[in-house]
């Protein structure tokens, strides 16, 4: 899933606005391995920017039906993303039927299925303390992976990116670009932290945060050809959700570091843990809850 992102993040459409932006978008693979045609929808970095994608294919020889969709929301300090697939068998039995192959994919080389990425893109400033020397993003996140199937194995997986790098590369999305990456795969709901390292200090630079749940189902093996049986399901559901509670300055050795300030160019207050005596998490979860509230009401139009 880690490599799958990757790829997915390098092959994004082009950002030809200012790297202050939140973004919604859609991967799906159909049953032929082709990807059908799903505009990335950007608006402004406080968001929130809202999108939904469904769609169908039916293999060239009749023997399979798949359905897919995906929603997203992003915003600055929350994102949420699903996935879901469905791939049925419309005969008696597929077990003796390939799954169509493309001029560039065959049966056996693709996961039909979907990926939904969600991301904010901010530029930042980090004023650091002595001895700072990544900041720790702590997120609250809630979400569930299911699926059924024959036969089948399933894709249901999620995964937050955090990324840093120069402002002049906009989205980090260049096709050699220098930058700090750290990816951490989502197991199980509570607190997940991102270590983030800024790309420079006391000077503004480029960060993004990604959120990813993908579907998909993994085709059985006949020799070098797949099929898959009956009807087989998967789905990932962060709609509910990945959400920063608290941003801890922290040296090498991951002890706080005081006197650490930062500053986010769209002018959002990052919740920035200054001291000891802060406010745990849980307790900034409820606190930034009006301040949400204020963002969701804006409804800001695009920003490209």
């Amino acid at each position: 899933m880690v490599r799958q992102v990757l790829t997915l993040l390098l092959a994004a459409a082009p950002i030809v606005c200012a790297s202050q932006f939140t973004l919604v978008e859609f991967f799906p693979t159909g049953l032929d391995g082709t990807v059908p045609d799903a505009p990335p929808v950007y608006g402004s970095v406080t968001g929130p920017t809202v999108a939904t994608w469904t769609g169908s294919t039916v293999a060239t020889d009749g023997s399979y039906t798949q359905t897919y969709s995906g929603s997203g929301e992003a915003s600055i300090t929350t994102l949420r993303a699903s996935a879901s697939q469905t791939v049925t068998c419309n005969i008696s039995s597929c077990g003796s039927y390939a799954l169509p192959s493309s001029s560039s994919l065959g049966g056996a080389d693709y996961q039909p299925g979907l990926s939904t990425l969600v991301w904010w893109n901010d530029i930042m400033t980090v004023n650091a303390g002595p001895g700072l020397a990544s900041l720790k993003f702590v997120f609250e996140v809630t979400g569930t992976f299911s699926g059924s199937g024959s036969g089948n194995a399933l894709n249901t997986s999620a995964v937050l990116v955090a990324e840093a790098c120069p402002v002049v590369d906009f989205a980090c999305t260049g096709t050699n670009p220098p930058r700090n990456i750290t990816q951490v795969p989502i197991t199980a709901n509570g607190p997940i932290t991102v270590n983030l390292v800024p790309w420079i200090l006391n000077q503004p630079f480029d960060y993004e945060f990604i959120l990813a749940a993908n579907a998909a189902v993994i085709p059985n093996m006949i020799g070098a050809q797949g099929y898959i049986n009956g009807v087989s399901t998967a789905t990932t559901n962060f709609s509910d959700t990945a959400q920063l509670v608290a941003i801890y300055p922290v040296d090498s050795r991951g002890n706080l570091v005081p006197g650490t300030t930062i500053t986010s160019a769209s002018g959002f207050a990052l919740p920035v843990v200054t001291s000891l005596t802060t406010p745990e998490p849980s307790t900034l979860l409820v606190s930034m809850g009006g301040l949400l509230l204020v963002l969701w009401r804006r409804r800001a139009g695009l920003s490209c």
